[in-house]
């Protein structure tokens, strides 16, 4: 779960980072690939928090920057016209 949760983790990273420097569709893709793995990174968090790994006040503050990054790559993906 840990290798998991950290792969999905840097995966949000690269892929922000390298799409913010590419153009036309590989820009949008590397974005979709970034917002994935922040949906992925959700899922595993509330994973630990119902195995009691994470408490409610660590889970709480992951669960917010998550929502945060969530919606940041939603909005990279999915621009306003």
């Amino acid at each position: 779960m840990a290798t998991q949760m950290k792969d999905a983790l840097g995966s949000i990273a690269a892929n922000l980072g390298e799409g913010s420097l590419r153009r036309g569709k590989d820009r949008g893709y590397h974005y979709s690939v970034a917002a994935g793995s922040a949906a992925e990174l959700a899922v595993w968090v509330r994973i630990a928090r119902a195995w009691r790994h994470v408490d409610e006040q660590s889970y709480s503050g992951v669960a917010e920057f998550l929502d945060r990054t969530n919606a940041i790559c939603y909005r990279l993906v999915n621009p306003r016209p």
